[in-house]
């Protein structure tokens, strides 16, 4: 009998032990962009799917590949909210960008860098996915996951990862 509940103990140890390592972490920048997000708009998320946050300096190649994709997108992707970030000068950022985009209700200018700093730092693009208005998933995209604004559209579309 005691051979039984020691086997017993151990079964539910490893149980328990496999459970929880299987277990998705929650990513606790999504808590980050929510206070950002408070910070940089007093505009409600819930009727948007989802958030570009491009920085101004770092991987030269993925950020011209979210700057165009922001510019092209601007008009027909209303579901999305594109955010600057790390910018050092807002004249140059207007200029890059035209008037019509830097002006857009969907562009943010994250002019005190709330998107830029501690684990939200980043020298690529963000994506940030919303489901009802909060965080759900955030990805770069970098030289490794070159697809990130292909899924990103696709989202937009047909609001599935």
């Amino acid at each position: 009998m005691k051979s039984n509940i020691i086997k017993g103990l151990i079964l539910l140890t490893g149980l328990t032990i496999v459970v929880s390592c299987s277990s998705e972490k929650k990513d606790g920048r999504l808590e980050l962009v929510e206070y950002a997000w408070s910070q940089v708009s007093n505009g409600d998320l819930a009727s948007k799917k989802a958030l570009l946050i491009i920085p101004n300096a770092g991987c030269g190649g993925c950020i011209t590949s979210a700057e165009n994709f922001a510019i092209e997108a601007i008009e027909s992707m209303p579901d999305l909210i594109i955010i600057f970030t790390g910018t050092s000068s807002q004249k140059q950022l207007r200029l890059k960008l035209g008037n019509e985009v830097y002006n857009h209700s969907n562009v943010r200018i994250d002019s005190k860098d709330y998107f830029y700093e501690g684990e939200l730092y980043s020298v690529y693009p963000l994506v940030v996915y919303l489901r009802n208005g909060s965080p759900v998933k955030i990805v770069e995209q970098s030289p490794f996951k070159e697809n990130t604004l292909d899924s990103l559209q696709s989202y937009l579309i047909s609001n599935k990862f």
